[in-house]
């Protein structure tokens, strides 16, 4: 079960209880909108820095018969695929990423190596499989999925609510020159590595050590590299 987090609202009324507004009946209207950003900009870099259980997904559909490509999920942002992998029997292999430097694209079998590219509408990426297949195929996409909606009110945050929490004190008591400011931050800091000392990262940081980002280089089809 994935764990459930506190609301953009809840957060906020946190946040302006610990900035020292709640004896002014919390934040003023005015105040909204920064304390939003704090929380909305703290998240997406928690997210980046933290792969956590709680984001990793897996998308698993067939590949058709001479069908060359599939379209990554809308919610994997580039640099988050985990893995790549094909149906063996009841056994999922992984496919080598990274297309030949030359490939017969006559050739028909089962896929054993994929590249990542931009689709035709230049919004969604896309993988390609080569060589293509004879016959359907089940492929399995692993990764890391980006956070959910964090705008209105009643948004859940997809980070642990300490970790945002500190760090957005820290950097609102430093924005309103507030004299404890470091202390949060120092604070994050010393959270922050007793969270990745204890593997709270997902679980594929060890079960896919040999995996390499499929973003790092950008792929030509047709066998041009």
């Amino acid at each position: 079960m994935r764990p459930t987090y506190k609301t953009l609202q809840q957060l906020r009324d946190d946040l302006a209880v610990s900035l020292g507004f709640g004896a002014m009946g919390g934040a003023q209207p005015n105040q909204i909108p920064y304390l939003t950003q704090v929380l909305q900009q703290s998240q997406n870099y928690l997210w980046g820095e933290l792969k956590l259980n709680s984001t990793s997904r897996t998308h698993v559909e067939t590949l058709g018969v001479e069908q060359e490509v599939l379209d990554v999920p809308s919610d994997c942002q580039v640099g988050y695929l985990r893995g790549v992998f094909y149906k063996d029997g009841n056994v999922w292999v992984r496919l080598h990423h990274g297309l030949p430097d030359e490939y017969d694209l006559s050739i028909r079998d089962t896929p054993q190596f994929y590249g990542v590219n931009t689709r035709y509408d230049k919004d969604n990426l896309q993988i390609q499989f080569y060589p293509i297949p004879q016959e359907p195929v089940e492929i399995r996409m692993d990764y890391f999925a980006q956070p959910n909606r964090f705008a209105r009110n009643d948004d859940r945050a997809s980070v642990p609510d300490h970790l945002l929490m500190t760090l957005a004190i820290g950097t609102a008591k430093m924005h309103y020159q507030q004299a404890d400011g470091q202390v949060y931050m120092d604070r994050y800091q010393k959270e922050m590595r007793r969270v990745k000392s204890q593997n709270f990262e997902a679980e594929g940081s060890m079960r896919y050590n040999e995996w390499t980002d499929p973003y790092s280089r950008a792929h030509k089809y047709g066998g041009e590299n």
